[in-house]
């Protein structure tokens, strides 16, 4: 691993890896384990794939530290999370919710503000009001208002394209495109299904390994 005398460049550098021999899961029963070292490098994006119930949440969950893996230790830095389902209050509008869940100033405010006007998000209505697919835009909004706060390494999204249409699919992903050059040190991985979108890298979890997709 390099090393750098500021804060801000050892994040940059960390050397991020899912080490072999790491396994998650719940208790003692096993969902998936990694069998070589898989590398998380910054400024690039991992699709991560497999069946419905294959592990994929409860990896996202490990990385997150949200719970402990079964086996090995993390080797990655601050984490940013957004969960396959994320209640947000009802009867506040979309502008009281991101301006009450991110700091004033700063990188959060710059990202509210790139990512409600390419999403051209209804920051005048309620939440409750919203379709399916305008609340998770505000979801994926206010996750990477988030990342950008807390410095995350690694941002993890847990289907987060379900329910947008094709061009909104689009859209999110130019933005997390030009994102590798303004976050040069972040990694993301997002979850989907396997036809929806691709990316550079592809993790699959398959009959309980968690490996590259070839």
């Amino acid at each position: 691993m390099k090393t750098k005398p500021t804060q801000q460049a050892t994040q940059i550098y960390l050397e991020q890896r899912l080490p072999k021999g790491l396994e998650v899961g719940y208790k003692t029963k096993i969902v998936g384990k990694v069998e070589e070292d898989i590398s998380l490098e910054g400024g690039k994006i991992t699709k991560l794939i497999g069946r419905n119930g294959s592990g994929k949440s409860t990896l996202i969950t490990t990385i997150c530290r949200l719970i402990k893996p079964l086996r090995g230790e993390s080797t990655w830095g601050k984490t940013c999370y957004l969960p396959e389902e994320l209640e947000l209050p009802e009867e506040m509008t979309v502008e009281d919710i991101l301006n009450s869940l991110t700091e004033k100033g700063g990188s959060s405010e710059e990202e509210i503000l790139r990512w409600r006007t390419k999403l051209e998000l209804e920051t005048g209505k309620k939440y409750k009001s919203l379709s399916k697919g305008n609340k998770q835009k505000v979801k994926i909004a206010l996750t990477e208002a988030k990342a950008a706060e807390t410095e995350a390494c690694l941002v993890c999204l847990d289907e987060p394209l379900s329910g947008l249409d094709k061009e909104t699919g689009e859209i999110i992903k130019e933005l997390w495109e030009e994102d590798k050059k303004k976050y040069p040190n972040r990694h993301r991985i997002i979850s989907v299904h396997e036809r929806e979108i691709n990316f550079e890298q592809i993790l699959e979890i398959k009959e309980g390994i968690i490996k590259l997709h070839e």
